[in-house]
């Protein structure tokens, strides 16, 4: 294998290891807090993300930065955590995140 074929695979594990670390890290969601934000595939179009979230009981308040990031109430269900859609990659707690996936106000047109 080349030199520049083997830096560039081993750059783009480190890249992938990388997000994948910073994902793991983000605070995760407890049982009983809302909102919280949905991560679905990027290739999701909003339309998608919204059937399958609503789909699951979650309530959709807002979308994020990206269609197929949305901030969604979790189903109120007596002691039981909700689960994501399975097409969902994450369900991020907002505390501290809000501003990271929420749309800014002036992108919102507020």
């Amino acid at each position: 294998m080349h030199s520049l074929a083997r830096d560039g695979l081993v750059l783009a594990a480190a890249c992938v290891l990388v997000t994948a670390s910073a994902f793991v890290a983000l605070p995760r969601r407890a049982a009983g807090e809302a909102p919280l934000a949905l991560i679905f595939p990027p290739w999701f179009d909003g339309a998608a993300a919204i059937e399958r979230s609503a789909s699951a009981g979650y309530r959709v308040l807002r979308t994020g930065r990206l269609e197929s990031i949305l901030i969604v109430a979790a189903p109120a269900a007596a002691g039981e955590t909700p689960v994501p859609p399975a097409e969902a990659w994450f369900a991020l707690s907002l505390d501290g995140l809000a501003g990271c996936l929420d749309r800014s106000r002036d992108a919102a047109g507020a």
